[in-house]
């Protein structure tokens, strides 16, 4: 449903600070299947594509994920206009030109930039839908430079969005740049900044007479401490690993999460809800968990995946190991994963929600553990937005086998997480 004429659209100082805000988004439309919990509001900024040309991406990435994504209603907006879509500060415009933090980069920053100035500008916003979760989410994608609209959005630093996400950008992600600069003269930084990589996507430093390489997924003051990681790679646009660039094809992208070291702390002060009789979460490495509940004369069984294999070598003898990329192969054996004869690389190509793993966990324990299993620890499969599944299918196991789902980092379950008394 298309509305070219009427402008409904507002974005809000509170929809700002409650936002998963994109720089460059491009392609990448992965954040709603993996940010719900954190944030119903996603903003996008991006240069140079059309709005036919990220809608027809938008509705393939949409179809592609049907599984765990509806869409209720999409308007579009030729002419996008600042003062009609934001609610800015009266002085916006001198906010707008104070680019401090940018100074020794600015003829190259904004000659990057200035082919877009006569390029049609539009907005488009998509009302969505995140499965599973039933959570009412919206997206809005419009055409300007990011780093500005975030501090007309921020009245110059007075708000921050929650996420603030540079994977697209291919500049913004090093350590010590632009970004941390901006952050700095605003005086202000979002809770989470997602920064992501392709596999050899290393920055180049001239050493010794010879290119070495830095990776841009590295913590950093104030983002000092790894908040989240994430199962399933995404999947973004184009190939930027240096001397082989690639902007028609799709790559993975390896992404994290980071957070300062207060936010860390504050979040695992903060408490997981009550399960089951039978079923908890808990913090901390598989390792310690393990060593905490497992005894010698109980079957216990560990639940990982392959990536995760080497932490068997160091559990004892007696445990039982079960791999998820066995258990999905063997509960979706018509699926698209059971094509591939490497079923670790066959995980990169499915998504699974824990509304299909959880119960493959407890079919494929019956069929293969021949005897009832004291316990169940698992590291939990699934999208990162899923932490209120996990929760409720643990409240259901009151009886039997003991299952406890292990999450390592502070951002996990975070839409879970309660005030201590």
């Amino acid at each position: 449903m298309i509305h070219p004429q009427k402008n409904t659209m507002r974005i809000s100082t509170q929809d700002f600070q409650n936002s998963f805000f994109y720089v460059g988004a491009g392609k990448d439309f992965e954040p709603l299947l993996r940010f719900s919990h954190f944030t119903k509001n996603f903003l996008f900024t991006n240069l140079f594509l059309s709005l036919d040309e990220v809608r027809t991406y938008a509705e393939q990435f949409f179809e592609e994920n049907s599984e765990f994504i509806e869409v209720i209603e999409s308007e579009a907006h030729q002419g996008f206009d600042e003062k009609k879509i934001f609610e800015l500060h009266p002085f916006y415009k001198s906010h707008l030109r104070n680019y401090e933090f940018i100074q020794e980069h600015f003829d190259a920053y904004t000659n990057a930039f200035r082919p877009a100035v006569n390029l049609d500008r539009w907005v488009l916003r998509f009302k969505l839908r995140r499965k599973g979760v039933n959570r009412p989410i919206t997206l809005y994608y419009f055409t300007a430079e990011g780093l500005a609209s975030y501090v007309a959005l921020s009245h110059n630093g007075k708000y921050v969005p929650r996420v603030f996400c540079t994977i697209e950008t291919k500049f913004l992600e090093r350590n010590n740049g632009i970004a941390h600069r901006f952050f700095e003269q605003l005086g202000s930084n979002p809770m989470v900044w997602v920064k992501g990589s392709e596999e050899a996507l290393y920055f180049k430093n001239i050493k010794y007479g010879r290119p070495q390489y830095r990776s841009v997924l590295q913590p950093i003051e104030p983002y000092s401490e790894v908040g989240m990681d994430f199962i399933f790679h995404w999947n973004c646009e184009g190939s930027f690993i240096p001397n082989c660039q690639d902007y028609s094809s799709k790559t993975t992208r390896h992404c994290k999460a980071f957070i300062s070291a207060e936010t860390k702390n504050h979040l695992i002060g903060m408490s997981l809800p009550p399960t089951g009789t039978k079923g908890k979460i808990e913090r901390g490495s598989l390792l310690n968990v393990v060593q905490k509940h497992h005894k010698n004369n109980d079957l216990t069984v560990v639940v990982l995946t392959r990536p995760l294999h080497k932490l068997t070598q160091e559990l004892p003898e007696n445990i039982v190991c079960l791999y998820w990329e066995d258990i999905m192969r063997y509960v979706s054996a018509k699926s698209l994963l059971a094509r591939f004869s490497d079923i670790g690389d066959g995980m990169e190509y499915k998504k699974f929600s824990m509304t299909k793993s959880l119960p493959s966990l407890d079919t494929y324990i019956e069929s293969q553990v021949k005897a009832r299993p004291t316990r169940v620890i698992f590291v939990p499969l699934g999208l990162e937005d899923e932490g209120v599944i996990l929760a409720d299918w643990l409240k259901t196991k009151t009886s039997g086998t003991e299952f406890i789902a292990v999450i390592n980092r502070p951002l996990d379950c975070w839409d879970l997480l309660l005030e201590k008394p």
